[in-house]
């Protein structure tokens, strides 16, 4: 796939900062992969990895094939598993990004150094170090990029091919790579119009794309009992249905649907591509663009025009339309999607460090102190970065989970919402094989016909309150109470629960009775809790959770507390409830950002 130029061992011997590079990043996410699972889709993914099954819309089969087919890897948790496979993703996308900036017109080393500044900031560090679709997804962007480049001297009818064949594997990993359609018409029609053979040019670009949406078929594939799946793609309206995200709105971020704000996402991905490059590698950036308009050298004019066409459509146009408003968890679920124009930016950053690094190629002290400088750059920028990173890996998430299993009594029913908890019970169960006793029920998810009937095979009744519309809470938990198991509420999405039916905190969870039950006495409820927390795992680090995911949990071990307080307060025993506020104040919890 390379040009015979490039495998030319003299060029190879030209590359050592490319060769650098790849091997710095591949230790760097290599030794910093997550060996515990996170928030988001990461809980989705690693459960995917240790036991197959079919992800949420559009299900990412390039990505779930490519974790299933790594399992065998050495690793310390099945989390852990597939972080490192999504590290050698991250790997790979950091050697081929340089490639991409080379054949784009800029100089080896600033090329290595614009993707050097890219590979350690703290996003595409964290994004390339645990199970996220977005590694690969910027991989793909990085292949495509490469396969555009105006530099390449190919037999025209095989470039058209590989680069069909990169775009069907590119929206087989992830759709967003399709908002890179200004830059690869561009390089079809270029090369079509040169071949001699237009037709067949083009029929080999189809071809290509067919093939690399096959992965596709995979997710009709029949999935084990005890495997994660989103939804019916068994027959080809279920699998259409999931290819074009009908559960969240194909157009849509999320199943939310705040107020569409096109300035406020605009200014937001600004700044986080300012920062997360250190602000000055992005203003070089813009000279960059203004570089690759010049009409001499490489890339073409219109070769710049459409990978700035390329990177306006990824950036502001697509981050326009978000339904989600930049803050808290909505702001992390967003700002996985700047990774792909970040990643065309650096294209330009190369070009505009490639137009500095030639005003003092005649400078032998110059060109010395610009080495050292680079190296120094990114050597910061790893040291600034990696705090962030170890905060986003710590184990918070995970020991949740797992005390919440400790509060539960066998052949439990946990109700609750939430991606954090539906992928991360689902991690627990299937990856870790922990209380496969209790059920986990997603209360949002039940409005989904395809869900409800998971549950209902594995609980062996059926359950009442439920319509595509609404999920009448109280008539649910009722149903559920019903079966004589018992019930809880993981956290508190539906006060109609616990204002209709009699209930308690134990631990993290909270009980639920049926309507004729009572209440065990307060000081009966102290002593439990005081026991249970003497079991629980903690995160002991004292530094401010930084993971929006994790941070919300914080509230979730000082809430049983503040309701015994308020019991015993109720019950005239203050001295009892300024006890239970005592244990509250003083858990050991990273204290969660505002």
């Amino acid at each position: 796939m390379f040009s015979r130029s490039f495998l030319d061992g003299a060029s190879w011997r030209r590359h050592v900062w490319g060769g650098l590079l790849v091997v710095g990043a591949a230790v760097l996410y290599l030794s910093t992969s997550s060996s515990v699972v996170l928030g988001g889709d990461n809980g989705e993914f690693s459960a995917i990895a240790a036991a197959g099954g079919v992800a949420h819309p559009p299900g990412f089969p390039l990505y779930t094939i490519y974790l299933r087919s790594l399992s065998w890897l050495p690793s310390l948790s099945p989390a852990h598993n597939a972080s490192l496979a999504t590290a050698l993703l991250g790997t790979a996308s950091v050697a081929v990004l340089y490639l991409a900036a080379v054949a784009w017109g800029a100089r080896r080393g600033p090329a290595a150094l614009a993707v050097g500044i890219l590979a350690s900031s703290p996003l595409y560090w964290r994004l390339s170090t645990s199970a996220e679709v977005f590694a690969l997804n910027a991989l793909m962007a990085a292949i495509v990029l490469y396969l555009c480049a105006p530099q390449l001297s190919w037999p025209r009818s095989r470039h058209v091919f590989w680069l069909g064949l990169a775009a069907g594997l590119g929206i087989s990993g992830h759709h967003s790579v399709v908002l890179l359609t200004p830059v690869g018409l561009w390089a079809v029609l270029r090369w079509v119009r040169a071949s001699n053979r237009p037709a067949v040019s083009v029929g080999l670009g189809v071809t290509g794309l067919a093939l690399g949406l096959l992965p596709y078929l995979s997710l009709m594939a029949p999935s084990a009992p005890e495997a994660m799946v989103w939804g019916n793609t068994r027959t080809f309206s279920g699998l259409m249905h999931h290819f074009l995200r009908l559960d969240f709105g194909t157009f849509s971020l999320g199943l939310r649907d705040d107020e569409i704000q096109p300035l406020l996402q605009i200014a937001t991905l600004s700044r986080a591509v300012a920062g997360e490059l250190l602000w000055l590698p992005a203003g070089v950036g813009l000279v960059g663009i203004v570089v690759a308009f010049r009409r001499r050298g490489q890339p073409t004019p219109w070769g710049a025009v459409m990978l700035l066409l390329s990177l306006l459509l990824a950036g502001p146009v697509f981050v326009s339309r978000f339904n989600l408003a930049p803050i808290g968890v909505a702001a992390a679920v967003a700002e996985r999607f700047y990774v792909l124009p970040m990643t065309i930016f650096t294209v330009f950053v190369a070009r505009g460090l490639s137009a500095v690094s030639a005003q003092l190629s005649e400078l032998r002290w110059a060109r010395t102190a610009s080495v050292w400088g680079g190296l120094g750059w990114v050597g910061l920028a790893v040291m600034l970065a990696g705090p962030t990173v170890a905060n986003h890996h710590r184990p918070a998430i995970e020991l949740y989970l797992r005390n919440c299993l400790v509060s539960a009594e066998p052949r439990a029913l946990l109700l609750g919402s939430g991606d954090l908890r539906s992928f991360g019970f689902s991690y627990v169960r299937r990856a870790l094989h922990l209380r496969p006793d209790v059920v986990y029920i997603d209360v949002h998810l039940l409005r989904y016909a395809w869900y409800q009937q998971q549950i209902e095979r594995r609980l062996g009744f059926a359950l009442r309150g439920i319509s595509a519309a609404n999920v009448k809470t109280p008539e649910l938990a009722i149903s559920l109470l019903a079966s004589g198991r018992p019930l809880y509420m993981t956290n508190v999405f539906s006060p109609l629960i616990p204002a209709q039916l009699p209930s308690y905190p134990v631990g993290t969870l909270i009980r639920i009775l049926p309507a004729t039950a009572s209440l065990p006495h307060p000081a009966e409820l102290l002593v439990m809790n005081e026991k249970l927390f003497a079991e629980f795992q903690f995160d002991l680090s004292p530094e401010p959770l930084m993971d929006p995911w994790a941070s919300r949990l914080a509230g979730e071990y000082v809430r049983p507390w503040a309701q015994l307080a308020g019991v015993f307060d109720r019950a005239g025993l203050a001295g009892r409830a300024e006890h239970a506020r005592k244990i509250g104040a003083s858990l050991p919890l990273g204290r969660p950002v505002p």
